[in-house]
């Protein structure tokens, strides 16, 4: 059986630039035939995907309409025999009740006494809130945290990475850590900044980084994070502009070089998988390029966070390209998921992009891996909560960055144990 979560919006009655999703539905869609796969397959240019189709999954799928394809949507699942129901029947009331929730929850923050040193994990930062975080702990840790600013997005907002270890010690083997490359999947920065708090404010984390050197990207979409606060709640894109395109931005995690516009990806500019003009044509994506590759040699683990559906994949997102080491990719991947079921209830899937997921390239653990020599490369796609998709409740936030914190101590030791005898 063949089930996904589908984000469809006609993109000729719909600018992408507008966020009023009022009369838009969620469809909660059941593929049972590679035929019926295809059907919706056939809408790939005009779709946003919340999860993109899926191989051999026994998860039911969701799909956004807006109101001038639903007639014609339910009219293909009724010729094609496919099983839907309606789950979110007007989805702008469901982000603006998402917004009053976050609102309520930030007035009630503020009510409270807190240091502007240290974070607390029942919200989502802003930008600027992440990188003056970072820049706290740089300045109260400095032996142990150093910050980098390692470029600026295309709106001029700062980009920043830190370096956790002994400040310095540059020749120990690497764990590095991205998030944020899609602007909606706010969870995926949450998740790093979470990282990034326990192993520099717990004493008792403090081993993590005795032989092993951390290196976390918690933002590295910073514009469309942004935008996606103030306007879009569901952006996914950056937010790069020319005089010849009608829509904005690139989705990043297409913009690397790997196999770069091969499968998975649009040359259409208003598609949500848009690959850009060429390859890291996205000053993010060019900074993130910079500070990596000089470090490549010495990472040995990297985590892309992504969200969401409770997979850890590794290269490739093309079927022809198969990783000399996959078995080893698996087994460490299965570490990570196998540490977090022992601690919750939370499942999760391990396997090839192109095999559990969906073929898709330029994607940037193919070209951690293939272009770089990580052996070790994996996009984890975090949990969403109870059917929310990527609107992650703040309240739940603690628990699932606990389960995450859980899966990488685990995938530490491994490397630990490898490459630090």
């Amino acid at each position: 059986m063949y089930i996904f979560y589908v984000f469809l919006i006609l993109l000729p009655l719909i600018s992408a630039d507008i966020s009023d999703y009022d009369g838009f539905k969620v469809y909660a869609v059941d593929i049972s035939s590679r035929e019926q796969l295809q059907k919706l397959d056939s809408y790939s240019e005009d779709v946003d995907f919340w999860t993109m189709p899926r191989r051999n999954s026994s998860s039911p799928v969701k799909m956004m309409v807006n109101p001038f394809l639903q007639h014609h949507i339910t009219k293909l699942f009724e010729e094609e025999n496919i099983s839907y129901r309606v789950v979110i029947p007007n989805v702008a009331q469901f982000l603006h009740e998402e917004d009053l929730e976050r609102h309520n929850e930030e007035i009630r923050i503020k009510r409270q006494s807190r240091s502007t040193h240290t974070i607390r994990f029942d919200r989502f930062l802003r930008h600027s809130e992440i990188n003056q975080y970072l820049q706290n702990l740089e300045q109260k840790y400095p032996d142990f945290v150093s910050v980098s600013l390692i470029g600026h997005s295309y709106e001029g907002r700062e980009i920043l990475a830190i370096k956790i270890g002994k400040y310095n010690e540059y020749d120990k083997p690497i764990i590095f850590i991205d998030a944020g490359i899609h602007a909606r999947e706010w969870i995926s920065s949450a998740t790093a900044l979470y990282i990034i708090n326990q192993l520099v404010e717990y004493p008792e984390n403090k081993y993590l980084s005795d032989k092993i050197n951390w290196y976390i990207l918690p933002n590295i979409n910073p514009d469309g994070y942004e935008y996606s606060h103030t306007s879009d709640r569901l952006w996914r894109k950056t937010r790069s502009k020319t005089r010849e395109i009608k829509c904005a931005g690139v989705d990043g995690n297409r913009n690397f070089s790997f196999l770069w516009g091969l499968v998975g990806a649009s040359s259409d500019e208003c598609s949500e998988t848009y690959k850009g003009p060429f390859p890291f044509s996205e000053v993010e994506l060019q900074a993130f390029r910079n500070f990596s590759k000089p470090l490549s040699r010495r990472i040995k683990l990297y985590l892309s966070l992504h969200s969401y559906g409770n997979y850890i994949i590794y290269p490739f997102g093309h079927r022809s390209a198969i990783p000399k080491n996959e078995n080893e990719l698996k087994a460490v991947g299965s570490i990570f998921a196998s540490s977090i079921s022992k601690r919750s209830e939370e499942r999760w899937t391990v396997g090839a992009t192109a095999d559990v997921l969906y073929e898709a390239t330029g994607a940037s653990e193919d070209w951690m891996m293939a272009e770089n020599g990580v052996k070790l490369a994996y996009t984890i796609e975090l949990q969403e909560y109870k059917g929310r998709g990527f609107n992650f409740p703040q309240s739940k936030l603690l628990p699932a960055v606990q389960d995450t914190f859980v899966g990488i101590k685990a995938l530490h030791s491994y490397i630990e144990k490898k490459y630090c005898p």
